[in-house]
C-alpha cells in the first residue's frame, strides 16, 4: 500500500494502524 487511504476521515499514516490490526486477521 503505497497511497493515500483516507478511512473514517483519517490519513492512511493514522489509518495503518488500524489496517495493520484489521488486515492481520483476515491476512491481507
Amino acid at each position: 500500500m503505497g497511497s493515500k487511504i483516507y478511512v473514517g476521515g483519517l490519513p492512511y499514516s493514522t489509518a495503518e494502524q488500524e489496517l495493520a490490526d484489521l488486515f492481520g486477521q483476515h491476512g491481507a
